[in-house]
């Protein structure tokens, strides 16, 4: 099981994914809501995904930061 950093905000989740997602010249992918664990405990996970690509920003509320750096948030697999 896997601690994921997060984001406070579902905004910032989005982004996050985007700016990436625009940067390095993705396309047809979806946006799809999922879970992940952070230090509170499951959480919420806005994940990105096509064919070759999935990017994931776990956002909490209690334990999330905003202002953290992307490459502590975001997950590319």
């Amino acid at each position: 099981m896997k601690i994921y950093n997060t984001v406070a905000t579902g905004v910032r989740a989005k982004v996050i994914i985007s700016e990436y997602i625009n940067n390095n010249n993705l396309y047809d992918g979806f946006f799809k809501n999922s879970s992940a664990q952070c230090e509170c405990g499951e959480t919420n996970c806005l994940t990105w995904r096509n064919e070759d690509t999935l990017l994931s920003v776990a956002i909490c509320e209690s334990c999330g930061d905003d202002n953290a750096f992307v490459s502590d948030i975001l997950e590319i697999k």
